[in-house]
């Protein structure tokens, strides 16, 4: 039931519509990330580099080259190092995550597997045995382990993005728009309040109607809607709905 949860309008065109949505859904509350216009932008160019190989191995765990196989992930996160490095974007460190595509010999179905990072024939059952009785609750003793593929996943880890420190301090909002228009709202116009995005502080509090402007799109509070301004700068829509 879409009442039960909050409403997140993004993109240029999102939060325009937002407060009418939630009167027709009967929604309650929204959220109005701070750029919502360019949200997914955002989310690209500060999210971490990442790039997953995999690899086809086929093997029986007793029939695994242990020096072989820690070749081919040795091998793996050099090439995927190197993909980061290449591409220039800068990260704080490395991370490699392991893990492969195992059954017990004459299954048609695998489960994914979290490998330790010594790798050795051991270590991998071990793993397996714990993955499997996880998923089925045992074991299958005695039957050979196949390894089927390998998956290896470099991340390059981003600064992480610390969005409160765009918003604008200061003190609450005293109540003073930077304008007025006629809006039509309900089947009629009502002087309503505009008021610029970026001069809201945290702790502002809006009640509708109004308008919010900012360069990548416009939120609109209806009648019987208000707004308040979060730590993050995100708008918090609260609406009553008869």
């Amino acid at each position: 039931d879409p009442r039960d949860f909050a409403l997140v309008a993004f993109g240029g065109a999102g939060p325009l519509h937002a407060a009418a949505l939630m009167k027709d859904v009967g929604i309650g509350r929204s959220l109005i990330p701070y750029y919502p216009g360019v949200l997914c932008a955002l989310g690209c160019v500060t999210a971490d580099v990442r790039h997953d190989f995999v690899r086809t191995v086929m093997r029986s765990l007793d029939e695994l080259d242990p020096e072989g196989f820690r070749a081919m992930v040795r091998e793996t996160v050099a090439d995927g190092t190197r993909l980061i490095q290449d591409e220039g974007v800068p990260v704080e460190r490395v991370d490699v995550l392991l893990a492969a595509d195992m059954g017990y010999e004459g299954q048609r179905h695998n489960i994914r597997v979290t490998l330790p990072p010594e790798l050795s024939p051991e270590g991998i059952t071990a793993a397996f045995a714990e993955a499997y009785r996880s998923e089925y609750k045992q074991t299958l003793d005695g039957l050979p382990v196949r390894l089927t593929t390998l998956r290896v996943t470099v991340l390059g880890l981003r600064p992480r993005l610390d969005i409160g420190s765009w918003v604008a301090a200061g003190s609450a909002l005293t109540g003073i728009p930077q304008g007025r228009r006629a809006v039509y709202f309900d089947g009629r116009y009502h002087d309503t309040p505009v008021y610029a995005r970026a001069a809201l502080p945290p702790g502002s509090e809006l009640a509708g109607p109004a308008i919010v402007e900012q360069a990548d799109c416009t939120t609109v509070l209806e009648p019987d809607t208000t707004a308040r301004v979060d730590r993050l700068g995100n708008l918090i829509l609260e609406a009553r709905h008869p």
